[in-house]
């Protein structure tokens, strides 16, 4: 019965159960990122997704879940194009898939923080780096 029901409906059937809607990396790919870059000592390690939006009451939220919802299942690509580092969190910067949205000022993936993934949010500075092609799932947390 479930493969009836489209993305955008399985989503909104379940609207108080996700948390965010995200690209999950695969296996591959985390590892690839575990051996290429290295966070803080003391920090915990991260990089598994790219949150796209939170399940939230925010219109910003609401649209982008909406727009990301047809693709919820859909396997992609995305490319990193710069690192970021702040006294809290270090994250790549990364182009996303076409027609894929983010609510973040700069869609991300968290390598490391101090204290929480969120503060990967305030980092301002980006340095571009070589591009580096990631694979992954969209899908809901």
């Amino acid at each position: 019965m479930s493969s009836i029901l489209t993305p955008v409906t399985k989503l909104y059937l379940n609207m108080e159960k996700w948390i965010y809607v995200g690209i999950f990396l695969d296996s591959l790919s985390r590892e690839r990122l575990k051996m290429k870059f290295d966070i803080p000592e003391g920090w915990k390690w991260y990089g598994d997704h790219v949150t796209l939006c939170f399940n939230d009451s925010s219109l910003l939220s609401k649209v982008a879940s909406e727009i990301n919802a047809g693709y919820i299942g859909v396997e992609c690509s995305i490319k990193i194009t710069g690192i970021g580092i702040s006294e809290n969190a270090m994250a790549l910067r990364v182009q996303l898939p076409m027609g894929v949205v983010c609510t973040n000022k700069v869609a991300h993936i968290t390598l490391g923080a101090k204290i929480k993934p969120v503060d990967s949010n305030a980092i301002e500075i980006w340095h571009d780096i070589d591009s580096l092609t990631l694979y992954g799932e969209i899908d809901v947390k």
